[in-house]
């Protein structure tokens, strides 16, 4: 992360609201060089899920849209 900031990728900020948390962000520049990447990634990671099955693919989708939404909502206890 700091790397990423250094760079000027992401930057940090400190909501008001919870001072305890800290929000990293893209900035203009670091979404400009996820544009420039992403095609590529997304090319790899294609290509590593050739050997699933149509029913693997929809399972694994299934999996990643769980995690992503446990991302953005951690889950309750």
């Amino acid at each position: 992360r700091d790397n990423l900031e250094k760079l000027g990728l992401v930057e940090r900020i400190h909501p008001k609201e919870d001072r305890r948390s800290i929000v990293v962000q893209l900035t203009s520049k670091g979404e400009k060089h996820f544009l420039e990447i992403f095609p590529q990634h997304a090319k790899r990671i294609a290509s590593l899920t050739e050997v699933l099955t149509e029913k693997e693919h929809e399972q694994l989708g299934r999996l990643l849209r769980k995690l992503g939404k446990s991302i953005v909502e951690p889950p309750r206890k």
